[in-house]
């Protein structure tokens, strides 16, 4: 079987859409459905149920994904070793969010590359952290945790929400109730413990930004659209906008996750894990 028309099939699954998939790959529909059908003739079993809404998993073929999954994890990590050998040097490859990797990330690598310049370090910009380790495209992920199996989980930070305002305002004081939120017009990031913190039936006006990329929803703040809440590290050293600190606040939990056979394995990852830890992200 073609592994890497196996990994498609496996992205359709995820998205529970051939066209989806198709989409991302550059393929047509027609081709992805033509995908399934030989990778099912190869298999010898129908597992893949197809309807108008989509496609779902047979029940009781969940292994034979999971299988299919292991194949394409497997393949990945070959050719990550062999990019290794080719260029004579450890290869790292880190998952983040678009607004991590623009600040904090940045900062990190430029640390770590001081200290171990014979690691050659790819960034990969994942708006599904989950999809990605399932996938098994990075070593290791920093982020929010989630929920997956035979993975470690090394605490970092916490990262307080600010609210941001466009400096035209001129807000006073460091402080602000979510109360004082409510009379502004807001710009809703795509984050869901936003959503929890304020009753956006309360806004007279709001934009919905569909972006894992915060960098949108600050230009819009600073613009004058409205106003916004953000974390803090995904803000940075931002200049443009006014960052206030919100009462009551809340924060989301920021830091590594990697697998545990790969950490056992990975010189590399062992000694980025270390120098992330004594980092200090919490005073950026």
């Amino acid at each position: 079987m073609d592994i890497d028309k196996i990994e498609v099939l496996i992205r359709a699954i995820d998205l529970g859409s051939l066209s989806k998939a198709a989409g991302e790959y550059l393929y047509t529909p027609s081709a992805v459905s033509h995908i399934l059908d030989t990778i099912e003739n190869d298999v010898g079993v129908k597992f893949i149920k197809r309807s108008y809404a989509g496609i779902t998993v047979e029940e009781g073929c969940e292994q034979i994904v999971e299988n299919l999954r292991k194949m394409v994890k497997l393949q990945n990590k070959t050719k990550q070793l062999a990019l290794e050998v080719r260029q004579n040097k450890k290869v790292l490859n880190i998952a983040t969010y678009a607004s991590l990797s623009k600040y904090i990330m940045t900062k990190i690598i430029k640390g770590y590359n001081e200290k171990h310049p014979d690691v050659h370090m790819n960034i990969i910009v994942a708006d599904n952290m989950k999809s990605a380790f399932e996938e098994g495209s990075a070593d290791v992920f920093f982020g929010e945790k989630f929920d997956a199996e035979n993975v470690c989980w090394t605490e970092l930070a916490s990262d307080s929400y600010a609210a941001v305002f466009p400096k035209q305002l001129k807000i006073s004081g460091e402080s602000i109730t979510k109360e004082e939120l409510y009379k502004y017009p807001f710009i809703k990031a795509n984050d869901s413990k936003i959503a929890k913190y304020i009753d956006e039936s309360r806004f007279v006006h709001m934009i919905n930004v569909d972006s894992q990329d915060d960098s949108s929803v600050i230009y819009m703040v600073k613009e004058g659209l409205g106003i916004s809440i953000l974390p803090r590290l995904s803000l940075g050293e931002e200049k443009d906008v006014d960052v206030v600190k919100l009462e009551p606040g809340f924060s989301r939990t920021i830091g590594l996750i990697y697998r545990n056979e790969d950490f056992s394995e990975k010189g590399g990852l062992r000694r980025f894990v270390e120098y992330v830890k004594t980092f200090g992200i919490e005073q950026l």
